[in-house]
C-alpha cells in the first residue's frame, strides 16, 4: 500500500513540472536561390541565409537547399529522403526550385 501512495505522490509532483516545449521547425528544400553560401562567395547569398534571423529561439530553421540542384537531382541525391526521415508532425516545409529544372543536362537525373 505504501508503494501505491509513493507512486501517486511522484505523479502528483510531476504534474507541476512545466510542459516540454517543442520547437516549431521549418525545413527548406531548394536550389542556390535559398541555399546557405560559403563565406568566400560573399556577397552572393541565398534568401535562406537571412531567413533564420526572422524567427526567435522557438523556431528552428533547417536549410537543406543546395546550389545547382533541380527537383530531380535533389531527390536523386537522397536529400529529400533524408529530410522526410527527419520531419515530424507539425513541421513546415518550404520548397523552391525552378531555374535548374530547365537545364537539359539535369533532365532525367
Amino acid at each position: 500500500m505504501m508503494k501505491f501512495f509513493s507512486l501517486v505522490a511522484v505523479f502528483m509532483m510531476l504534474s507541476f513540472l512545466p510542459a516540454r516545449q517543442v520547437k516549431l521547425r521549418i525545413f527548406m528544400a531548394g536550389d542556390s536561390t535559398m541555399s546557405i553560401k560559403v563565406q568566400t562567395a560573399y556577397p552572393e547569398t541565398g534568401w535562406g541565409m537571412p531567413f533564420v534571423h526572422f524567427w526567435n529561439d522557438e523556431v528552428q530553421v533547417i536549410n537543406r537547399a543546395k546550389n545547382g540542384r533541380s527537383t530531380k537531382t535533389f531527390r536523386a541525391e537522397g536529400i529529400w529522403a533524408t529530410m522526410l526521415d527527419e520531419m515530424q508532425e507539425g513541421d513546415y516545409v518550404f520548397i523552391q526550385f525552378g531555374h535548374n529544372d530547365e537545364v537539359k543536362e539535369k533532365v532525367g537525373s
